[in-house]
């Protein structure tokens, strides 16, 4: 089987339907089934010269409308207020820029980056969230397919869009075709890295919701397909907090030993092993 991008394909690992309904089911209470149709397992595949893994689905095995209404609803906080990548992004805006972005919820990062740039715009297909949107920037229920190619956008960001998507490929070439020369592509997704993913573990990370899976050296490879200049990976990193209920069985002093073991946390996980998180962030340049 060849990839999207044109390269030979290996198949790497098959998990059963069944599992994965139920795992939907235990987190979520969302029934998934009829997105697979009569698939007894889901096949995943690992692009031979781009390191880019995939499930193999086709258009129906993909989340539609409907599927992130629920999950939305189901699942606290899906639509977050903040994520670890907005700050590093909007690091990379300037006050002339005209920014686009691609899957953009209720437009949290949009409303924090308003009086930072000229103007921006998003895009979202969950008419709900444009429903409720927090930002003043204008939000519109249309694919970046629907957008013509002006080549008009100085930086253009997708959040935890990549891995959603059957097809990267054919989305990133209409991304640039909006991008202005020598215009920023930032990008953020799921690290396969990460423990959870890494042992399959967890189910959002499977169709109908993610699709497809990245890491550091997916990216590297990525900017050469698409003749980019990689500006910069970052991989967001473990910080294990123990509970705040934790009790050390002196009421007293439980509040500063949680302090104290955030911090030792922090060291051992976040400066010393350097531990991959959920998440990671890159920025081409065009």
């Amino acid at each position: 089987m060849k990839s999207q991008f044109g390269y030979e394909s290996t198949k790497i690992k098959s998990i059963d339907v069944n599992w994965v309904i139920n795992a939907y089911d235990k987190k979520c209470s969302v029934d998934v089934s009829k997105y697979f149709s009569s698939k007894r397992y889901l096949d995943l595949y690992r692009c031979s010269g781009t390191g880019y893994e995939y499930w193999d689905v086709d258009e129906s095995g993909v989340g539609d409308e409907e599927f992130y209404k629920k999950i939305s609803t189901s699942w606290p906080r899906y639509y977050k207020e903040r994520r670890w990548e907005y700050s590093l992004a909007s690091e990379y805006i300037t006050k002339t820029d005209r920014v686009l972005e691609i899957g953009c919820g209720r437009g949290y990062f949009l409303k924090s980056i308003e009086g930072m740039c000229a103007d921006a715009v998003g895009l979202e297909f969950n008419s709900s969230a444009i429903s409720n949107k927090v930002t003043s920037f204008h939000i519109f229920d249309k694919k970046v397919e629907g957008l013509s190619c002006d080549n008009n956008f100085d930086i253009i960001f997708c959040f935890q869009v990549l891995e959603h998507l059957p097809d990267v490929n054919s989305f990133i070439i209409k991304c640039l075709s909006l991008l202005d020369s020598g215009g920023l592509l930032v990008l953020s997704t799921p690290n396969s890295k990460y423990k959870e993913h890494r042992k399959f573990r967890d189910c959002f990370d499977m169709p109908p919701h993610h699709v497809g899976r990245f890491n550091r050296s997916v990216y590297n490879n990525m900017s050469e397909v698409f003749d980019l200049t990689l500006v910069d990976v970052v991989e967001q990193r473990v910080d294990s907090v123990l509970s705040s209920d934790l009790n050390c069985g002196v009421p007293l002093f439980s509040k500063y030993f949680n302090k104290l073991m955030y911090f030792v946390n922090r060291f051992l996980f976040f400066y010393m092993f350097k531990i991959p998180g959920h998440s990671m962030l890159a920025v081409y340049r065009k």
